[in-house]
């Protein structure tokens, strides 16, 4: 998709459309949620192509309307962060994708597909962002789990499928070709160094969050649907 010609709105329901499907994909579809991103960039800009692409994904919940989130006591308790970035996916803007997914208990509890604030310069620089998001939301996710009584393990792992990107936050040095990263995303490094996190390699074959990220092939994608816990009930 790209931003539609100046003219060429139609009166359709676009944003209010846009709106319920961001709701459905937060709630409880993340098997949406990319392509659900992707349609809500152009709430100012849209045309009858953005509408079919709205369209599409409202057929598919309609044919998945009984797929469920289901979480298994007896699957593992602790919590698996995935982190993966599209770098410059973005044709409008060159600005790359972070997606990342958090797993406890046999199914995702939280995630999110977001096109990153700036352009980043490298393949490495994006990840690093995506990581640096998906620590920030896991380090709030145990802290939830804490003030309800229920017991995170410390280090939660961080799966990445970037060695440049692990090397680099395992790294305390700098060089010139990162000196321009902003010091906010640094906050993984801290959460590194301080032993709330680490890292792990994970091929790309087997990196979840790819489903947040980018369109993928019909076996990938459905194969991600079942890890992400979604199951007919």
């Amino acid at each position: 998709l790209s931003k539609g010609e100046e003219g060429t709105k139609e009166a359709i329901p676009y944003r209010k459309a846009v709106g319920s499907l961001i709701y459905i994909a937060t709630v409880s579809r993340p098997d949406i949620m990319f392509a659900v991103s992707k349609v809500s960039r152009y709430l100012n800009c849209y045309n009858n192509t953005h509408w079919n692409a709205v369209k599409k994904i409202i057929r598919y919940l309609k044919g998945t309307k009984h797929y469920r989130l289901v979480y298994n006591k007896n699957k593992d308790s602790n919590i698996k962060v995935y982190s993966d970035a599209d770098y410059a996916g973005c044709t409008d803007t060159r600005r790359s994708t972070t997606g990342y997914v958090l797993v406890k208990n046999g199914a995702a509890i939280t995630w999110n597909s977001q096109r990153q604030n700036s352009v980043a310069l490298s393949t490495m620089e994006a990840e690093f962002i995506a990581a640096c998001a998906a620590t920030k939301e896991a380090m709030w996710v145990k802290q939830f789990f804490n003030d309800i009584n229920v017991c995170i393990v410390n280090p939660l792992t961080l799966y990445l499928d970037n060695q440049s990107a692990i090397s680099f936050i395992k790294n305390h040095n700098y060089h010139k070709h990162s000196k321009h990263i902003e010091v906010k995303y640094n906050f993984v490094k801290e959460k590194y160094q301080a032993k709330d996190i680490d890292i792990s390699f994970v091929s790309t074959e087997s990196q979840l969050s790819d489903i947040c990220t980018k369109a993928l092939s019909r076996i990938k994608f459905e194969t991600f649907r079942i890890q992400l816990g979604l199951q007919i009930s």
